[in-house]
């Protein structure tokens, strides 16, 4: 079991470009390393596709964070959905977020 923390200057995602990092952690708030990551971010949208984010995702100098540049259209609930490769293991998980 991983749980995936984000991490911002301000404690929010903001509309447009924003720049954050995420670890990822065990059971027990150990930080681990995941690997190759990648994050899609999406915005449902009421009888129309799901508007799409831009988010990067590059590793840092410590291994169990990654600095992550996202640009997201508009305010309001979007669902990050991350994906993991590495000495952690493989796995998914998806969660909203907020922009403001």
């Amino acid at each position: 079991n991983v749980d995936i923390v984000l991490l911002s200057n301000d404690g929010t995602l903001s509309k447009g470009k924003d720049d954050f990092a995420i670890e990822f952690r065990a059971a027990g708030g150990a930080t681990v390393d995941a690997g190759t990551v990648s994050i899609n971010a999406t915005m449902p949208m009421a009888g129309m596709a799901p508007m799409a984010g831009r988010v990067i995702v590059q590793p840092t100098e410590t291994t169990v964070r990654y600095a992550v540049r996202s640009e997201l259209g508009m305010t309001g609930t979007w669902r990050l959905d991350v994906t993991w490769n590495g000495p952690a293991g493989n796995g998914t998980a998806s969660f909203p977020i907020d922009a403001q």
